[in-house]
């Protein structure tokens, strides 16, 4: 779905991968990574990794974005449970993937 959504993008890849991210970093011979953040508590385990990745590689640079307001209580469980409810989840997903869902 995030490949879906991201390929109007030209300079966006997306990959996956095994292990942890510092290693992955270090192997794509990049130095940064974007993280989103909703909330507080999404902020205390990004700033975790952040210091377990930095420790194993410093030369990573995190960027974090928070989301729009929109957006910040928004998660893939709501999203489900809308979907479970019959509810429509168009204004929260890209269209690229709505299909899928």
């Amino acid at each position: 779905m995030l490949k879906r959504a991201c390929a109007k993008y030209d300079a966006v890849t997306v990959k996956s991968f095994d292990g942890l991210l510092a290693d992955f970093i270090r192997g794509e011979g990049t130095t940064f990574y974007v993280r989103g953040i909703r909330d507080g508590k999404d902020l205390e385990y990004e700033e975790k990794c952040f210091l377990i990745n930095s420790a194993k590689n410093e030369d990573i640079q995190t960027i974090f974005l928070p989301c729009s307001k929109e957006t910040k209580g928004i998660s893939s469980t709501l999203i489900k449970k809308l979907l479970a409810e019959g509810k429509s989840v168009e204004r929260y997903v890209p269209k690229e993937v709505l299909e899928l869902l």
